[in-house]
Formats: structure tokens, C-alpha cells, sequence
């Protein structure tokens, strides 16, 4: 399988960078952690803006940089389109100038039927002759994204591009990179902090702490499987498909194989599919049928395991169906409640606290 492999040591002052990677080359790879833990690090060495002290890079077998025999590939010779925290667009040069910008890079001229394309995929036809000094912080990066992606690029790499901007703003953008994980079938590596952008976007995670990598795996694991990650607001990614849509409740009805969810309105069509993370802390443990209560979602779930954090929490995974479901709990809950593995349990989680579509 086609891979990019990242095997390198770099130190900055009292902060070392060490990480050893092979990630494919298909969906989108999310570098997870605290500010300061060497994901920009890690895109900037992969970008070739970052030469390493030490170690190489490599993608799909081509080798692109190499401390042991001095090579060096030059960042534009890469073909690598990147999306950076700001968008640094051209303010002389109006939306449709600055997205086509990145097309001067490509080895074959786009043709009016490519360009286009990009612009439906991003919602750009009605912003093309707007000058930059006029858009909003959402479509800023949405132009960004389309002169990255007009440039022919090979990987887009995405380094947090979604912090600059509010919340509102963000929950704006994020249905656009969904868009280009699904139309434009183009590896992505996305950095960010937000669990709940990489548990939207996400095939596999990369947990990064102090320069080092802690977790590395499919992203339904790592995001319930990590202590820290869940500490910091992981849990559950829930994949299913749109049932039905509750009109006057602004609702939808999403299926999967542990039963159905309600949700804020997915502004979608029924039978297409989407995934939502429920958080570890918003999950509920009852060991009787709940009746009278406020949330949404109650299921039937089986306890599958039970892990004590360090933190003084406890893990406690649960089935519903087929689909895991993860809830924190208090160590003194789960004993009180005297849960065991093997337990028939209802879990219930309110609907507002459900995070996925806007």
C-alpha cells in the first residue's frame, strides 16, 4: 500500500522532535494534541518548509528528504498543496485570481470544466469576483482550499486551519472538508486539538505529546481508547444513516445497528450516511429502564469491559448492537452501581450534547 513514511529528529532549543511514521496514502490522518506537542512540526517537515536534523522522508517510495545522503526535494517540487491557520490570500487579487493562482504550479494546464468543479465543490460561484478584504473568516479558508486543491497536489496537508476562526464560522467550514474527503479522493493529513473536528473528518489518529507520538491507529479506537484523549472530551464515533427528518422538531433520525439516535438537523438527504461523536462524559450508566426523562437517546447496551484511569475515573466500554459506546464514569459510580462485565445496562445522553453536523 502506498504510504508516506516520516522517520525524523529535530530539536528546538529545550523542545526535541522524534517521531517515526507510516501512514497511508488514502482518507484523511488526523495529527491529535496540545498546542506545543510537534504536529505543525511534523506537517512543516513533510511540507519540506522544515529541514530535520536528522532522519528522512519519504512518499510513496520517493524519497524526499534524507539526513544520511543529503537529499533534499524543495518544497514547490513536492506537489504537496498545504491549508494553513491563516489563509494568506493575495489581497490585490480578487477570489477566482487568487484560487487559480495555485494552477500556475500544475504540469498540465486545468481546463474551465476542472475549475469549475472546485468552485461547486467549495461553494465559491457566487464569490468569485469578491476581493479578499470582503469575505468572512469561513470563506477565506474555503478559497484557500480551492487554490490548494487547483494546484494539482499529490497530499493536502491542513495544519489547523479551522483555529483562526469562531465557532460559528468553523461548524461552517467543517461540512466543506467532509466534501473533500468524500468527492475529491485525495489523502489528507489535518492537524488539530478539536476532538470533535477530528472525530468528524478522521480514518486514523496520531496522538502527539512532547514531540512524540503516543497513540496511532484507527480513529473509533484511539478516540475511546486513549486515556488522555478521552479526558480531554473523546469518545464514541457513531456511524449510521439518515432515517428520516423530524420537521417541526428540527430534528433527524439517524439509524445504526444498536438502534436510533435523534440529532440536531442534518442538513442532508435521507439514506446518505453520517457519523457523530458522543463524548465518554455525556454518557449515562442506569441499571433500570429510564422513563420521564429529558434525553433523546436511550439505548440498550451490554457492558463489554471496564478500565480504571489513573485519574480516579473509570472506563466503562459498552455494546449497542455491534457499535461500542464508551462512557466515563466515576470509579464510585461503578461501584456503587456494581457493574460487571457481561451486565445489560441502558446508556442515555442528551441530544443537545451530541456533537457531529451543525
Amino acid at each position: 500500500m502506498s504510504a508516506l513514511e516520516v522517520r525524523i529528529a529535530h530539536r528546538f532549543g529545550a523542545f526535541s522532535l522524534d517521531v517515526d511514521l507510516r501512514i497511508p496514502l488514502r482518507g484523511v490522518t488526523a495529527l491529535l494534541g496540545h498546542s506545543g506537542a510537534g504536529k505543525s512540526s511534523v506537517i512543516a517537515a513533510i511540507a519540506g518548509i522544515l529541514r530535520p536534523a536528522s532522519g528522512s522522508v519519504r512518499f510513496d517510495q520517493q524519497l524526499l528528504s534524507d539526513s544520511d545522503s543529503a537529499t533534499w526535494v524543495a518544497p514547490e517540487a513536492r506537489r504537496f498543496g498545504c491549508v494553513l491557520q491563516q489563509p494568506l490570500l493575495f489581497p490585490h487579487l480578487n477570489v477566482e485570481e487568487n484560487c487559480l493562482f495555485g494552477a500556475r504550479r500544475r504540469r498540465r494546464a486545468l481546463t474551465t470544466q476542472e475549475c469549475a468543479a472546485v468552485f461547486r465543490l467549495l461553494d465559491l460561484q457566487d464569490l468569485l469576483t469578491r476581493w479578499p478584504r470582503h469575505l468572512s473568516g469561513g470563506e477565506q479558508q474555503r478559497v484557500a482550499l480551492a487554490r490548494a486543491l487547483l494546484s494539482g497536489p499529490r497530499l493536502l496537508l491542513l495544519d489547523e486551519p479551522l483555529s483562526a476562526i469562531d465557532e460559528r464560522k468553523r461548524r461552517e467550514v467543517l461540512p466543506y472538508l467532509e466534501r473533500l474527503r468524500d468527492n475529491a479522493k485525495l489523502p489528507m493529513i489535518y492537524v488539530s486539538h478539536a476532538v470533535d473536528d477530528v472525530a468528524r473528518l478522521a480514518d486514523r489518529v496520531i496522538v502527539m505529546q512532547n514531540g512524540r507520538v503516543v497513540e496511532h491507529g484507527d480513529a473509533r479506537t484511539v478516540l475511546a481508547g486513549s486515556a488522555d484523549v478521552v479526558a480531554r472530551g473523546g469518545g464514541s464515533v457513531i456511524h449510521g444513516v439518515i432515517a428520516r427528518h423530524l420537521a417541526a422538531e428540527n430534528l433527524s433520525v439517524i439509524a445504526f445497528d444498536g438502534g436510533e439516535l435523534v440529532v440536531p438537523r442534518v442538513d442532508d438527504e435521507v439514506g446518505n450516511s453520517s457519523r457523530f461523536l458522543v463524548r465518554a462524559d455525556d454518557v449515562m450508566i442506569s441499571l433500570v429502564p429510564l422513563v420521564h426523562i429529558s434525553a433523546n437517546n436511550v439505548l440498550e447496551a451490554r457492558i463489554d469491559e471496564i478500565r480504571d484511569d489513573r485519574d480516579g475515573s473509570t472506563q466503562v466500554h459498552l455494546l449497542c448492537g455491534m457499535t461500542p459506546l464508551l462512557a466515563r464514569l466515576t470509579t464510585s459510580s461503578v461501584r456503587r452501581l456494581d457493574l460487571a462485565v457481561g451486565m445489560d445496562v441502558i446508556a442515555a445522553f442528551k441530544v443537545e450534547r451530541l456533537r457531529g453536523e451543525p
